[in-house]
C-alpha cells in the first residue's frame, strides 16, 4: 500500500485480492479520499474514522455480518457501498452521515432499516433490493432529493403512501415483491403510484358518513382504488369523463348506492360488480365500448333509470323485459337492429328512447306499456308501424289496437266489420288484405283519408259507411270499389264531388 502514500493519489483500490483483514496501518492515509475493498473475503475492518476526508467507502462482495460502527463516523461519506454482505441490520446512527447522496445495501440480509434513515436529507439513490425487508419506513417521504429508490426482492406488503411526496423521485424499483397495498398494478412506476395515492386522499374526504355524493368527474382516471368499498354510506357517486375500463369488485360493497354516472369511459365489458348493487335505481353507461348486456342485468330489480346510449351493443337480452321498475331506458346509437317483445313487460316505463339504430319493427307488445309518455324513433328504419304511425305514443297504441280490431275479422265467415265510434284518425294499409269483407261500418270516426289499399276489397265490398268523419274530399280509393251498392258519406266537410263518382 506505499505507492497510496503519495497524496496525490486519492483512490486506494484494493478489490479483488482475497483479503480475509484490513490492518490498522490504512489510517495513516488520511489523504485519500475514495477507498474500494470490494470482492474480498472480509469480516470487518480496522478503525477508520480518523479518515475525515474520505467521500467514498466501497466494501461490496464480503463476508460482513454488520456495519462497522467507524462507518457512521465517517460525516463526509458521499457514496457507501456495502452491496452482497451478510448484513443484518443498520445503527439508528446512519443518521449521521449527513453528506451521504448515495447508500448501496443490495444482496444482504435486511428486515428494516431504522427511521433515522430519513435524516440523510441529501440521498439521491437508496438501494435496498434483494435483502429481507418486511416494511419501508414512512419517514423515508422526507428524503427530498431521492432520485431513486430499489426495493427489488424483498418481503415487503406495504408501500408507504409518504412516498408519493418525494417529487423529484424518478425511479421506483418495487419488482418481486408480494405488495398488496397499493395494488402491484399500481406501482409500476413513480407517476401510477402517486397517482394512487392521491386518488385513495380524494376519496378519503368523503369519509363522513354526512356525505353522501362522491363526484369524481372529469379526473383522467384510469381506475378506481379498490378502497372504495369502504364507502357504503355513499348513495351517488359520478365517475363521467374518466378513461375508466374496468371497476374494481369491492363496488359491490356499496351497499346504500342509488345512483351510478359511469358516462363517456372505456367499458368495454359491463361491470359484474355492479350487478351486487341491489338498490341501485339511476344507472348511466352511455358513451362506453360495450359490445353486450349480461342476461343478469335483470338482477337489478330497483333500476328505475338505466341509459346505455353509445355503445354497440348489437343485441339485447330477453331479460331486459324483467325489469319492471323501469321508468326511463335510453338506448341511442347502440346498433340494435330487434327489439325484444319482452320489453312490453316493463309496466313502469314512461321513456324509450331508440334513436339512432337500425330498427325496422316496433313491436305490438310495447303498446302494452300503460305508462308510456315518450317513443322517440328518430334516425330508424321503421316500417312497421309505419313511422308516421310512431309520431306519439297515441298514434303507436292506436296503430296496433286497429291492428288487433282487424285481426278478428281473419276468419272469412265474417263479412262485416264494424269500426262505428272507435275515433279511428286513420286505417292501416293492411286493410285491402280483408278481401272477403261485404260490409264495411266506419262511421263516427276522425278519419281524414283512407288508405289506397282499400281498393283492393273491391271484388266483395258492397256496402260501406264513412259517415261522421273529417273527410274532405271522396277519397280515390274509394272510387275504384266499383262494386258497391251502397255508400254513406254524411256528416263530413267534403267541398267538391268528384265526377268518378258517377261510376257507381
Amino acid at each position: 500500500m506505499e505507492h497510496y502514500q503519495d497524496e496525490s493519489h486519492d483512490l486506494m483500490d484494493l478489490s479483488g485480492h482475497g483479503f480475509t483483514y484490513i490492518g490498522t496501518g490504512i489510517c495513516e492515509y488520511n489523504h485519500v479520499t475514495k477507498i474500494r475493498l470490494d470482492d474480498n473475503k472480509l469480516t470487518t475492518f480496522p478503525d477508520i474514522k480518523s479518515l475525515t476526508q474520505l467521500e467514498e467507502l466501497s466494501v461490496s462482495g464480503n463476508e460482513l455480518k454488520e456495519i462497522p460502527m467507524c462507518v457512521y463516523e465517517l460525516v463526509n461519506l458521499v457514496l457507501l457501498n456495502l452491496n452482497d454482505n451478510n448484513i443484518k441490520s443498520m445503527s439508528s446512527k446512519i443518521g449521521k452521515l449527513s453528506q451521504l447522496k448515495c447508500l448501496q445495501m443490495k444482496g444482504n440480509d435486511l428486515s428494516s432499516v431504522p427511521d433515522e434513515i430519513s435524516e440523510l436529507l441529501s440521498l439521491q439513490s437508496l438501494e435496498l433490493s434483494n435483502n429481507s425487508m418486511l416494511q419501508v419506513p414512512t419517514s423515508l417521504g422526507n428524503l427530498k432529493e431521492l432520485k431513486v429508490l430499489d426495493l427489488q426482492d424483498n418481503n415487503i406488503r406495504v408501500l408507504p403512501r409518504q412516498l408519493k411526496d418525494i417529487e423529484l423521485l424518478e425511479d421506483l424499483l418495487v419488482k418481486n415483491n408480494p405488495i398488496e397495498d397499493p395494488p402491484p398494478d399500481r406501482c409500476s412506476g413513480v407517476e401510477e403510484f402517486r397517482r394512487y395515492w392521491e386518488l385513495v386522499e380524494i376519496l378519503e374526504k368523503y369519509k363522513d358518513t354526512t356525505c353522501i355524493e362522491i363526484d369524481l368527474r372529469d379526473k383522467g382516471l384510469t381506475y378506481i382504488p379498490a378502497t372504495i368499498g369502504q364507502y357504503g354510506h355513499i348513495k351517488k357517486i359520478r365517475l363521467s369523463g374518466n378513461n375508466l375500463s374496468t371497476l374494481p369488485d369491492e363496488v359491490k360493497d356499496m351497499e346504500q348506492l342509488q345512483e351510478i354516472d359511469l358516462s363517456c369511459n372505456k367499458l368495454v365489458h359491463f361491470p359484474p360488480s355492479l350487478m351486487k348493487l341491489t338498490r341501485l335505481s339511476v344507472l348511466d353507461l352511455s358513451e362506453n365500448a360495450m359490445t353486450s348486456l349480461p342476461n343478469e342485468i335483470c338482477s337489478l330489480s330497483h333500476l328505475q333509470k338505466l341509459n346505455i346510449s353509445g355503445n354497440n351493443i348489437g343485441v339485447l337480452p330477453l331479460a331486459m323485459g324483467e325489469m319492471t321498475e323501469l321508468t326511463s331506458l335510453e338506448m341511442r346509437r347502440i346498433g340494435i337492429e330487434f327489439l325484444p317483445p319482452e320489453l312490453g313487460n316493463v309496466s313502469n316505463l314512461e321513456v324509450l328512447d331508440l334513436t339512432g339504430n337500425h330498427i325496422t319493427s316496433i313491436p305490438r307488445e310495447l303498446k302494452k306499456l300503460s305508462k308510456l309518455k315518450e317513443l322517440i324513433i328518430d334516425g330508424n328504419s321503421i316500417t312497421e308501424p309505419p313511422m308516421d304511425k310512431c309520431g306519439s305514443v297515441a298514434d303507436f297504441r292506436q296503430y296496433w289496437q286497429i291492428i288487433e280490431m282487424l285481426e278478428e275479422y281473419q276468419d272469412e265467415s265474417r263479412v262485416e266489420m264494424n269500426f262505428t265510434g272507435r275515433r279511428l284518425f286513420y286505417l292501416p294499409n293492411c286493410i285491402g288484405d280483408y278481401k272477403h269483407i261485404k260490409k264495411l261500418r266506419l262511421s263516427g270516426n276522425e278519419l281524414t283519408t283512407l288508405p289506397d289499399e282499400m281498393k283492393y276489397m273491391s271484388e266483395e265490398l258492397d256496402e260501406l259507411d264513412l259517415s261522421c268523419n273529417k273527410l274532405d274530399e271522396i277519397p280515390r280509393c274509394v272510387l275504384q270499389l266499383t262494386n258497391l251498392t251502397y255508400l254513406n258519406l254524411n256528416g263530413n266537410v267534403i267541398h267538391n264531388i268528384s265526377p268518378d263518382i258517377s261510376k257507381f
